[in-house]
């Protein structure tokens, strides 16, 4: 089994104090569950990442 590493980039501006998660079908991702969904790191530039 081969190990994959990808990084997920979003670039938007949201109000303060909300972000942005990243969610879906496969079980790292959490199986569409939002209380399972990853949440996304903020940046300067309003960049938006996470990397699995």
């Amino acid at each position: 089994e081969t190990t994959v590493h990808v990084r997920f980039v979003l670039q938007k501006e949201c109000p303060f104090g909300q972000q942005f998660f990243l969610t879906g079908e496969d079980p790292i991702l959490g199986s569409w569950e939002p209380s399972a969904a990853i949440a996304m790191d903020w940046s300067e530039g309003h960049i938006w990442t996470t990397e699995q």
